[in-house]
């Protein structure tokens, strides 16, 4: 009669407790065969007895079978055990975060270095960009001198129209270049600079010189902190960089879109 106590620990270190009521039982000799209210081991286990020690073996929820072996010992020394896995989860826990922080260390570099050969990627792209709108200003600047020279009405008016269509190609080539930067570029960089700020602050907590770090986890993750430092300093600099070109260029499509306005206006004008 009695109770069967069992506490363990799970694959992802989890404390796991368990009972089953023991409804009873036979012993012949050394064999041994009880009877449990359906818990863990089932509603039947058998095993043998030798001495203080029981061995049973039992089929549990999932159908596999394990070989239990029971020594004789006291309530306390019980609780001394559970104490003492309840340690070891704790360390299998903490080892399991630094592993988990060391792979959001690595993706968040992986992140950064995305980021940075994108940006660097559109920012060479910057002059030819310039050019663009500097070829289209200059089309748009030929027709108006063409038109000034036409004397036929109906000749002018066709060329306004078709410098009021170069605008509209500015126009358009303005939206291809914001959404090029927006969301890879300008829409991340908030996001890249906070994952690197919450990954530096993991490191700053020092938690794998806790006691009980695995050694192989602990130089990982420190390998991985000081990755992610220099992946900082270096995302800060090109980053910054990157976005000064962005607004300079900015600058460069206001200017743009405000000469080719008064240049339709010029061929409006003569139009007339």
């Amino acid at each position: 009669t009695g109770v069967v106590s069992v506490v363990e620990i799970g694959i992802l270190g989890n404390v796991k407790a368990d009972t089953s009521s023991i409804t009873g039982g036979t012993l012949d000799g050394a064999q041994l065969t009880l009877t449990l209210h359906p818990g863990m081991f089932g509603t039947n286990i058998s095993g043998t007895r030798v001495g203080n020690t029981i061995r049973l073996q039992s089929v549990d929820r999932d159908g596999r079978i394990s070989s239990s072996i029971f020594t004789r010992g006291s309530i306390s020394g019980f609780g001394t055990c559970a104490d003492q896995l309840q340690q070891k989860s704790a360390i299998i826990k903490m080892n399991s975060n630094l592993s988990l922080q060391t792979r959001q260390f690595s993706q968040t570099a992986k992140d950064t270095e995305a980021w940075l050969q994108n940006a660097q990627l559109h920012a060479s792209r910057i002059p030819t960009a310039e050019d663009n709108y500097n070829q289209i200003q200059d089309e748009m600047q030929k027709l108006v001198e063409r038109e000034r020279s036409t004397s036929d009405r109906g000749d002018r008016f066709q060329i306004s129209l078709d410098v009021n269509q170069k605008r509209i190609d500015g126009d358009l080539f303005d939206i291809d270049v914001n959404q090029t930067w927006e969301w890879p570029i300008e829409d991340r960089l908030k996001t890249i600079a906070q994952q690197l700020e919450n990954c530096v602050t993991t490191c700053n907590q020092r938690d794998a010189e806790k006691p009980g770090t695995e050694p192989t986890i602990k130089d990982q993750w420190e390998s991985g902190c000081r990755n992610i430092l220099a992946e900082q300093s270096n995302f800060q600099s090109i980053a910054q960089k990157v976005m000064e070109q962005r607004s300079e260029l900015k600058t460069y499509q206001v200017n743009a879109k405000s000469l080719r306005e008064t240049t339709v206006k010029q061929a409006e004008k003569l139009a007339q």
